[in-house]
């Protein structure tokens, strides 16, 4: 863990440290447009540090939830409807099948939004311009629901599969830390769903055609049920 935190924490402090040096050496300007590139660098590495901290603490069980009873299905509805603009500006589809139903679970709501901003964000990465997202709810079990997050993307192959929950891991190799995120998005979905007593999933290929290897990937959290208000 502290080799991969040095090494992913050494690319934006030498994209500091480079753009410093060369306004120190007067090759680089001190204007607008590379204050702005250090704000993005610092922001960067802000948001890293942030992650892992919260990662660490998941980890070691010590991350403290504010459950509430809370009516997961107005949750998602919220989650989705803001992220439409993103989607729009993508040519993304973003859509909801909510069924309308309350379903009450002990959440805590500000963790769960960040669950379910980092799974549509990560489909919006993956999901080309005319594709979809369908957020949905599977039918529900005795004691349990499942959310489903299903994109039309690339999918992911069987020898990323395994590991897509790993730690820095990204599946995709020329994605960058500024275009891709850190690689950790998909880490802090696992822990903090678990640290609600559920679980997540993964499935890819899901969709298939004539000519076209199997494509698409859906993301499955399943949560413990509470008794309704």
């Amino acid at each position: 863990l502290m080799a991969d935190v040095a090494h992913e924490l050494r690319t934006p402090l030498t994209a500091i440290q480079g753009t410093l040096e060369g306004m120190q050496d007067g090759v680089l300007p001190m204007d607008a447009e590379q204050l702005e590139a250090l704000v993005a660098e610092t922001n960067l590495l802000n948001r890293l540090i942030g992650d892992l901290r919260l990662l660490s603490l998941a980890e070691a069980r010590q991350l403290k939830l504010e459950k509430v009873k809370i009516d997961l299905a107005r949750l998602v509805g919220e989650v989705v409807e803001r992220s439409q603009t993103i989607a729009a500006a993508k040519k993304i589809t973003v859509l909801l099948n909510n069924q309308a139903d309350q379903k009450i679970l002990m959440l805590d709501p500000q963790r769960f939004t960040q669950v379910l901003n980092n799974l549509i964000h990560n489909a919006l990465q993956y999901t080309p311009q005319g594709g979809e997202i369908i957020i949905e709810f599977m039918p529900i079990q005795s004691s349990s629901i499942t959310i489903s997050v299903t994109d039309t993307g690339s999918g992911i192959s069987a020898a990323d599969l395994p590991h897509v929950f790993d730690r820095f891991y990204r599946a995709d190799k020329s994605r960058t830390r500024m275009s891709g995120g850190s690689g950790l998005g998909l880490a802090i979905v696992k822990e903090l769903v678990e640290a609600h007593g559920g679980e997540v999933s993964v499935q890819s290929p899901v969709f298939s055609e004539p000519g076209r290897e199997g494509y698409g990937s859906r993301f499955l959290i399943s949560l413990p049920l509470v008794e309704p208000l």
